[in-house]
């Protein structure tokens, strides 16, 4: 899979003295702008199984730790 990431946008609500603030901020917070990788679906009948891991960093180079993220889990069809 390959993927492109258009934006990033961060919003905090709390209260503060019972006082209600927000803050929001939007940036590319160092993670890289591609993404790709390979991912296996198997499944029977209305259930998948998933796993994908990414071959690209999350982060920029020289930005963060040097992570490749893997993701796993279900998908239920109905």
């Amino acid at each position: 899979y390959a993927g492109y990431r258009l934006g990033g946008h961060v919003k905090y609500v709390y209260k503060l003295d019972n006082v209600k603030m927000k803050y929001e901020n939007s940036g590319d917070y160092f993670l890289n702008t591609y993404r790709y990788g390979i991912k296996a679906i198997f499944g029977f009948e209305d259930i998948n199984v998933f796993a994908s891991y990414d071959l690209s960093t999350l982060y920029a180079e020289g930005k963060g730790p040097e992570l490749n993220p893997i993701c796993f889990g279900l998908n239920f069809t109905f």
